[in-house]
């Protein structure tokens, strides 16, 4: 059974156009993708800055309560609760790279090798706090690897200054 010239015309017409249309929306989705990934890098720049100014005006501990303020302002709709925990990862390494040494911030924080007792710190830390569990958790891991870093370690030993 052979086609006749009009059902021919008839599917190439519906290839063209189903062509046209896989073509016009692979574009919109990469259009969006780089979207996104412009917002993502210009919020990443922003909380750096933010954090660094942030951090000249405070110690460790100023940088601790402002970042679990900014988390419980934050919109409550779910897509912003992985994408504003990580903007304020960043505002808060940042913050913490660039603030005044808290003397006592470090004091009884266990070493991140020790896996139990570092999450009964980090649970007791957050209970104190009354802070939203998981971000909370996730700051204070953020705290346990500053204490442990190098660079907190020079910053005491030199009185607090880089």
């Amino acid at each position: 059974m052979s086609m006749s010239s009009s059902q021919r015309r008839a599917a190439v017409l519906v290839a063209a156009v189903a062509t046209i249309l896989v073509v016009a929306c692979g574009s919109l989705v990469l259009y969006l993708a780089k979207q996104r990934v412009d917002l993502i890098a210009e919020l990443v720049r922003i909380n750096r800055i933010e954090g660094r100014e942030f951090g000249k005006t405070t110690d460790e501990r100023g940088c601790v309560k402002e970042a679990l303020l900014r988390f419980d302002t934050r919109p409550d709709e779910a897509v912003y609760e992985y994408l504003s925990g990580a903007e304020l990862g960043i505002f808060f390494d940042h913050c913490l790279r660039h603030c005044r040494l808290s003397r006592d911030l470090c004091d009884r924080v266990p070493p991140s090798s020790d896996p139990s007792m570092s999450l009964r710190w980090i649970i007791q830390r957050c209970s104190q706090m009354g802070a939203a569990e998981n971000f909370c958790r996730y700051l204070f891991m953020q705290v346990q690897t500053h204490c442990e870093s190098a660079e907190r370690l020079i910053r005491d030993f030199d009185g607090g200054s880089l």
